[in-house]
C-alpha cells in the first residue's frame, strides 16, 4: 500500500528495489483512485479472483466439458489458496489469472488451425508477458508448455510457441535490467 501510494514512477522505481515485478503495485496504484483503505485495495484482489473462477471455467469447459467446467469452478471457487489470495494484498491472484490466460491461449492455439493462429500467438506473448510482469517464477508455468509440445513431438508448434514466448520476452526486456537485483533478494 505504502509503495502504491506514490507516483507511478516511484511506484516503478519501488518495485525494482523490491523482489517482484511491477505490474500489480501499477495496478494498486490505479485502483486506489477509487480509495486507499484496506478494504477497497484487497477487493482489487477480490475482483482479480472473480476472473480466475472465470478463467478456470472457460478453460476446463473449452478442455473438457460444461459439466467439468462447472466444477472446476466450484473447486476454484472455494480452494483455500484461492480464497487466502483473494483476501491479501499481493500480486498472487494477478499471477494465477495471467498464467490461466496464458494456458487458455495455448490451449486454443493448440486447437486452432493457421486461420486464428497469429491472434492465438499474439494471445499467448500478451498473458506470458503479463505473467512476467506480475511475477518473477511465472518463467517456469510459461516454460512447461514447451515441454508439452516437445512431448508430442511437434516441431511446427513449438517453434511458432517459441516465437510467441520471444515477442513476451522483448515485452518484458525494460524490466530484465532490474531481473538480477531482484532475484538476488530472494
Amino acid at each position: 500500500l505504502f509503495l502504491a501510494r506514490r507516483d507511478l514512477a516511484s511506484v516503478i522505481a519501488g518495485a525494482a528495489a523490491d523482489d517482484q515485478p511491477p505490474l500489480y503495485y501499477a495496478l494498486l496504484h490505479l485502483w486506489q483512485r477509487i480509495g486507499d483503505s484496506p478494504f477497497i485495495a484487497r477487493f482489487l484482489s477480490v475482483i482479480i479472483s472473480m476472473l480466475v473462477v472465470a478463467m478456470a471455467y472457460a478453460l476446463a469447459r473449452r478442455l473438457l466439458s460444461p459439466r467439468a467446467a462447472r466444477n472446476a469452478a466450484l473447486l476454484t471457487a472455494f480452494a483455500p489458496f484461492q480464497i487466502y489470495h483473494a483476501q491479501e494484498i499481493r500480486m498472487y491472484a494477478l499471477l494465477a489469472l495471467t498464467l490461466l490466460a496464458y494456458v487458455h491461449s495455448l490451449s486454443s492455439f493448440a486447437k486452432q488451425g493457421q486461420d486464428r493462429e497469429l491472434r492465438e500467438l499474439a494471445t499467448i506473448s500478451l498473458s506470458a508477458a503479463l505473467a512476467l510482469y506480475t511475477h518473477n517464477l511465472a518463467v517456469f508455468t510459461l516454460a512447461a508448455a514447451n515441454v508439452y509440445f516437445l512431448l508430442r513431438r511437434d516441431g511446427r508448434a513449438l517453434k511458432r510457441l517459441l516465437f510467441a514466448q520471444a515477442i513476451a520476452v522483448l515485452l518484458f526486456l525494460p524490466w530484465l535490467v532490474n531481473l538480477p537485483a531482484q532475484l538476488a533478494k530472494i
